[in-house]
């Protein structure tokens, strides 16, 4: 029984270093000279499931914010002058979340795409833009 436990537990190392060997090559074939053709396709991909998601590759997101006004002074407490602050989600307009979505769906579209190795490098990027970037 040992003996087939240690087998199992060989052959299914052996996978994962088969399937690391491959995301690592997936990665450098990206990075090197496979990447425009790893592009093209995502261009078309993408344009294919919604003309709109490259759009947002291309412009960025919109980064929305609003203005939270100045209090004047009292008695109390001194004078605070206004300020600006990202808007809050819940604040969109439907619009906005229309865009939010849109470019939520186009990150997690880029990102399923990835190796594990390229994703480490953009995992903390917030929009579709930022990573596209990072990849090129």
């Amino acid at each position: 029984m040992e003996n087939e436990n240690s087998i199992i537990s060989s052959k299914q190392s052996s996978i994962r270093r088969r399937s690391s060997l491959r995301e690592i090559k997936m990665s450098k074939e990206i990075i090197g000279s496979e990447y425009q053709q790893w592009k093209r396709r995502m261009i078309h991909f993408l344009d294919l499931l919604d003309e709109n998601l490259m759009k947002f590759i291309r412009k960025g997101p919109i980064r929305l914010t609003v203005t939270v006004a100045a209090v004047p002074r009292t008695d109390t407490c001194p004078a605070l002058l206004a300020y600006v602050v990202e808007k809050p989600v819940d604040m969109y307009s439907p619009e906005q979340i229309e865009c939010h979505l849109i470019d939520k769906r186009v990150l997690t579209l880029l990102i399923m795409e990835l190796p594990n190795d390229m994703y480490a490098r953009v995992d903390s990027l917030t929009n579709a833009r930022d990573v596209w970037l990072e990849i090129e």
